[in-house]
């Protein structure tokens, strides 16, 4: 969230803040200095929104079927992240709520996998069919951290 700054930055060494301090960087782009605890709110805020979506997720989609709640879930996921930067403008508790949200959307994942191995896998077949749906989340890291990392190194972000 702390975009690397030039040894001349004031902004470099900066105290412990109760509140975000922002600042503008080079592109005219907001950067935010978060404390080590506030970073890690914002982590567990995920992880929060999943444990507490989960058994909901499962309900809701043994009442309503997977798809409207899977598309549901989808919704709220793109809406969240679409406001995360108007969210961290407006201050630490905004950007938290929308996170738990993401995590709330996460959730569906999971359920969803509950529902597909119930649904389509033999008892001989479900724990391939468990470790071949819950890989999305490793895959999806091994390919976007790279992909990132290239662009932001050929934008010079």
């Amino acid at each position: 969230m702390f975009h690397p700054a030039a040894e001349d930055d004031p902004f470099v060494n900066l105290p412990l803040a109760s509140e975000n301090l922002t600042t503008i960087n080079q592109h005219g782009h907001p950067k935010y200095a978060y404390t080590q605890h506030e970073k890690s709110m914002l982590m567990w805020a995920v992880a929060i929104g999943s444990m507490a979506a989960t058994f909901p997720l499962s309900v809701l989609y043994s009442k309503f079927g997977a798809r409207f709640v899977f598309f549901s879930a989808g919704l709220v996921s793109a809406i969240s992240t679409l406001l995360i930067p108007a969210g961290a403008e407006m201050g630490l508790s905004w950007f938290l709520a929308l996170r738990v949200l993401q995590g709330i959307a996460y959730a569906a994942d999971f359920a969803a996998i509950g529902v597909l191995c119930a649904r389509w896998a033999s008892l001989k077949q479900n724990g391939m069919f468990i470790s071949i749906l819950t890989c999305f989340s490793t895959i999806s890291s091994s390919i976007t951290n790279p992909v990132a990392g290239a662009v932001r190194h050929f934008l010079k972000i």
